[in-house]
């Protein structure tokens, strides 16, 4: 059966079933930008020094605040970069709420988020004075926190490649996924092949023949070839591009499909 009678178009919700279970083959990542100084692991380091004071309600205070300014500036960060105020519910100003954005994005688990609203509220009164225990239990849990967040500082999902072409079996796929930062947004690009890795791999052949021989032609010709892939990846690509049904664009996706595809890319640069 030739390339062209073998299409078969690729779904969101295919691709994103295919997506969990595809290994990642090429990622771009970004380290967030405008993160200086105070870093939210500055305040930390604040907290944990505050700490190592003596046992004295100022130390303890001081903890508790530097522990909170850690808090909020890591999730003001993240929340900007996945493009919370760009998505359709805009009132996401509290820390509350962007907390929660953070979370269904999958930046964080809702063990932490249940841990620290829960010992924020305790201390929340802006005159309370924390006890040895609670301000330790607060820093505890923001340490926790910023190293979960630590992925999406350092190492932003901006682009990641999700394939079997190396070695599965059919179907073979291959998903691009991109989420530009801070846009609320995510591009999608993807292609399916049914066929087996026998037929796949002997019609690459072929089409790395065929290359070749253009090649040889274009010289004899006294062209200059220039090539800006391997003569394989050329071939895989002719031979995709043949039989692939593509899907790409800009999606304006529901919120929650948002979250879903935010979420897989987080997973999968914790998992690379």
């Amino acid at each position: 059966m030739r390339p062209e009678e073998e299409k078969r178009p690729l779904s969101l919700e295919e691709a994103r079933k295919f997506v969990s279970k595809l290994p990642i083959v090429e990622s771009e990542v970004s380290r967030l930008p405008g993160i200086d100084e105070p870093l939210s692991e500055t305040y930390l380091s604040f907290a944990l020094a505050d700490l190592e004071d003596a046992d004295s309600e100022r130390s303890l205070v001081n903890a508790l605040s530097n522990a909170k300014r850690a808090i909020h500036r890591r999730v003001d960060s993240v929340a900007k970069s996945f493009g919370v105020g760009r998505l359709p519910s805009k009132e996401r100003k509290s820390f509350p709420q962007l907390l929660e954005f953070c979370r269904h994005c999958g930046v964080i688990g809702p063990r932490i988020v249940a841990k620290l609203n829960r010992v924020r509220n305790e201390m929340e009164h802006e005159y309370y004075l924390p006890s040895r225990e609670e301000a330790e239990d607060f820093v505890d849990v923001t340490e926790l926190f910023i190293a979960a967040t630590d992925v999406i500082v350092y190492s932003f999902p901006e682009r990641i490649v999700f394939s079997n072409l190396d070695d599965g079996d059919p179907p073979i796929i291959n998903v691009e996924v991109s989420l530009p930062m801070s846009t609320g947004s995510v591009s999608i690009s993807g292609w399916i092949l049914e066929l087996s890795r026998g037929d796949f791999i002997h019609l690459v052949a072929e089409e790395i023949e065929k290359i070749q021989n253009e090649i040889n032609l274009a010289q004899e010709k006294g062209s200059e070839v220039l090539l800006a892939f391997t003569l394989e990846e050329m071939a895989l690509l002719r031979v995709a591009r043949a039989r692939k049904a593509e899907f790409s664009g800009k999606f304006e996706l529901p919120e929650d499909e948002f979250y879903e595809w935010a979420s897989l890319c987080v997973k999968a640069v914790r998992r690379s």
